[in-house]
């Protein structure tokens, strides 16, 4: 399917729980790549805490997802995080 880029001033996101599996992770990476932003607010829970260091437990589109957010940090899209209740 083609898209076009949709240009918006701020993204939020949360609860992706990347790491636990069965995640909506391949509809974040198609997400971000369809929609630029200045500002992306990663407000907690983005990772799952239990299964983030466990490279067996994470699913190849999580993965990728994973690596889609942190790239983001490597252009000019001001980011901010927040930690969620399952970040302490």
């Amino acid at each position: 399917m083609l898209w076009t880029k949709r240009r918006v001033r701020s993204i939020f996101i949360s609860d992706c729980h990347l790491g636990l599996g069965k995640t909506h992770a391949s509809e974040l990476v198609e997400f971000l790549k369809r929609t630029e932003c200045e500002w992306l607010y990663l407000v907690g829970d983005i990772v799952d805490p239990v299964h983030c260091f466990d490279p067996e437990a994470w699913e190849q589109d999580e993965s990728y997802a994973f690596r889609a957010i942190t790239a983001l940090a490597e252009t000019d899209i001001k980011i901010r995080i927040t930690p969620g209740n399952h970040d302490e």
